[in-house]
C-alpha cells in the first residue's frame, strides 16, 4: 500500500472547523480535542521537498463534543515557513533537502551567511505536546514553538540552547507520575560530546514560562570522538533512564561544513553497522550512569514503547528495525510508488539485569523473569550481551514477529509495568499487543486506507488498563474519497464510530499528537 501525501497550500487550509459525518456513536464521555502534527507541505515555490522528514509542519485538530466531531488544520507559521513563502523558495535546509542560495546576495554575503548559527530551521513538524497549560510543537532541533491551541498559530519560540547546554532534543519528552517532563538532548560543541537527560518540573508560578526551570539530570559521553548517535526517543522507568546509543550517527566534521558543502542533514550521517549498540542506563535520582555495559547486535529504533522494572530487571520495549536503512527509504517518491515500506519494525523486548557484579558468572543467561525469551549474558570483558524477546514462540521465525511502529500505551503507565500496547506502520492496520498473553489483535481498515498513530483515551470509569478508545486518523489513498477519524474500542478493537471529513478537505499526513480533554 503506497502512502499518499495531501500537501497543504494557503488555498486549501481548513482554517474554520468543518463538521464531520459520523457513522456509529461517539461515546458521550469523549469530549476534548485531538491534536496532530506532521508533514503538511512538500513544495515551496519551485522547491520540492523530497524526504518524509522534510515536509513543513501542519497542525490538525479534531474537536469532539456531545457526539459531534469537527475538524480544522493550519500550516504552522514558523519562521521557516514565513521566510520561505516570502522568498518563494526553501530558505532553511531540512532533513533531506538543502536550501537554495539567495540569488540576490553577493558571493561575499553568501559566504559569511554560512557561519550564522541562527540560520537554522524551526520547522517543528514531528510532535505536539502540552506542558503545563502551554502547547508546543517539536522536532529534533534546539527550538520548540509554543502555539495557540485555538488558532494553531505560533505565539512564542523557545530556543533551548539559550536555557541549557543542549543543541538538539528529541520530539518525544516523557512525563513521570509527579508531572516532571524529561527529554533527551545532545551537546556536540564541547570537547566531549554528550547525550544529556534534561528535566522541567511543574511550576506553580503563574508568571513563569514552562521551560524556565530546565536542568540537566545526567549525561552520557559519546563513544565516538567525531560522531554522536542519532536518537529519536529514549526510555524511562520509575528509577532509570535508558539511552540507546545506536549506529546511525551524525558526523560532526560534515555537519560543521554542511552549509558550505551543500549537505542536507541526512548527508551528514554515518553508519557503523558492524558495531554493537549500547544501552546506557542512568539513575533517575542522581543522573549517574550504571557501570554495567549493556550491548546488543545492531538494531535501529525510532520509538521506545515503554520501560519498567520487575524483580531486579529493567524491561525495555521498543520498535526495532534490523538496521538504519529505513531512513534512506523514506523519500516521498519511494513512499508514493511502493506497495510496502521496504523496512519493517518489530516489537522488541530487551531485559537488562540490574544486579550484576564481579562475582556474576560468565556465559550464563541472567534473565530470570518467568516466560521471557530475552537473554542477557555476561561476557569475559564484563559486558552484558542482550538478545530480545519478540513475543513469539520462535525468535528466529521472522514471519511470526509482531510488526509494530508509532506505538502508544495507556499514558498513565509510562515508566510502569503495563500489559497492552497499540501501534501501526502507516499501513491499513492497527495492532494491539498483549504482552502478558503474548498475543495480538489486528484491526484492518475495510477500505485499505493509511492509518496513522493511534491515541489512547481512557474511559472515565475505567477498571481495566484497556478500558477506553483509540482515536485513529485515516488518510484515504484515493484523493476523491474522504479522510476520516476512526474510533475503536481499545479493548475489543472493534469500530465504535467513523467520522468522515468532507471530501474537499485536504488532510495532511501526521506523525504524532495527543488528546486534550480540557
Amino acid at each position: 500500500m503506497a502512502v499518499h501525501f495531501r500537501s497543504l497550500t494557503l488555498d486549501n487550509e481548513t482554517k474554520s472547523p468543518v463538521e464531520t459525518s459520523v457513522t456509529g456513536t461517539v461515546p458521550s464521555w469523549l469530549n476534548g480535542s485531538l491534536y496532530r502534527n506532521g508533514a503538511g507541505v512538500f513544495q515551496v515555490g519551485e522547491t520540492k521537498l523530497t524526504h518524509l522528514f522534510d515536509g513543513l509542519a501542519a497542525i490538525s485538530r479534531y474537536d469532539i463534543k456531545d457526539g459531534r466531531v469537527l475538524y480544522k488544520n493550519r500550516i504552522l507559521r514558523s519562521k521557516t515557513w514565513n521566510d520561505s513563502v516570502k522568498a518563494n523558495r526553501l530558505v532553511y535546509s531540512q532533513f533531506g533537502k538543502v536550501a537554495l542560495p539567495d540569488p540576490c546576495k553577493s558571493i561575499f554575503s553568501r559566504f559569511f551567511s554560512y557561519f550564522k548559527m541562527d540560520e537554522f530551521t524551526d520547522n517543528t513538524s514531528v510532535n505536539v505536546v502540552k506542558h503545563g497549560d502551554a502547547f508546543f510543537t517539536m522536532t529534533e532541533v534546539d527550538r520548540v514553538l509554543q502555539i495557540d491551541p485555538d488558532s494553531l498559530d505560533p505565539v512564542d519560540t523557545v530556543k533551548l540552547t539559550n536555557l541549557i547546554a543542549v543543541h538538539s532534543a528529541t520530539a518525544h519528552p516523557l512525563k513521570d507520575q509527579n508531572g516532571t517532563i524529561y527529554n533527551l538532548g545532545s551537546n556536540f560543541r564541547n570537547k566531549q560530546m554528550a547525550h544529556n537527560i534534561i528535566a522541567s518540573e511543574p511550576n506553580d508560578d503563574k508568571d513563569a514560562k514552562p521551560f524556565d526551570n530546565l536542568r540537566i539530570v545526567g549525561s552520557v559521553p559519546s563513544r565516538w570522538k567525531s560522531h554522536y548517535a542519532y536518537s529519536h526517543s529514549f526510555g524511562m522507568s520509575e528509577n532509570y533512564f535508558i539511552i540507546l546509543e545506536q549506529n546511525l550517527c551524525f558526523n560532526l566534521f560534515k555537519a560543521a561544513f554542511a552549509k558550505i558543502l551543500g549537505y542536507a542533514f541526512v548527508e551528514c550521517m554515518s553508519v557503523f553497522d558492524k558495531e554493537e549498540v549500547m544501552f546506557n542506563v542512568l539513575q533517575k535520582k542522581n543522573g549517574e550512569r550504571l557501570k554495567i555495559a549493556y550491548r546488543a547486535e545492531n538494531v535501529f529504533c525510532f520509538h521506545f514503547i515503554n520501560s519498567f522494572e520487575e524483580k531486579g530487571h529493567l524491561v525495555v520495549d521498543l520498535c526495532g528495525y534490523n538496521d538504519s536503512a529505513v531512513v534512506q527509504r523514506l523519500y516521498v517518491k519511494s513512499l508514493e510508488k511502493s506497495t510496502e515500506i521496504d523496512a519493517t519494525a518489530f516489537f522488541m523486548r530487551y531485559v537488562l539485569p540490574l544486579d550484576v557484579n564481579e562475582e556474576t558468572p560468565v556465559g550464563t543467561n541472567l534473565v530470570t523473569l518467568e516466560g521471557s525469551k530475552a537473554t542477557a549474558t555476561k561476557r569475559a570483558d564484563g559486558s552484558i550481551f542482550l538478545t530480545c524477546d519478540y513475543l513469539n514462540d520462535d525468535p528466529s521465525d521472522v514471519s511470526s514477529r509482531i510488526v509494530f511502529e508509532l506505538p502508544i500505551i495507556n499514558p498513565t503507565l509510562v515508566g510502569q509495568p503495563y500489559r497492552y500496547g497499540y501501534g501501526t506502520l502507516l499501513r491499513d492496520t492497527v495492532t494491539k499487543i498483549d504482552t502478558v498473553k503474548r498475543t495480538k489483535i489486528i484491526y484492518k481498515d475495510p477500505k485499505g486506507n493509511s492509518l496513522g498513530e493511534p491515541v489512547f483515551v481512557a474511559a472515565p470509569d475505567a477498571k481495566e488498563e484497556d478500558d477506553g478508545v483509540l482515536l485513529v486518523p485515516v488518510i484515504s489513498i484515493d484523493i476523491n474519497s474522504p479522510c476520516y477519524l476512526t474510533i475503536l474500542n481499545a479493548s475489543t478493537m472493534e469500530v465504535i464510530a467513523t467520522c468522515e471529513v468532507p471530501t474537499s478537505t485536504a488532510i495532511p499526513t501526521s506523525f504524532h499528537g495527543f488528546f486534550d480533554p480540557s
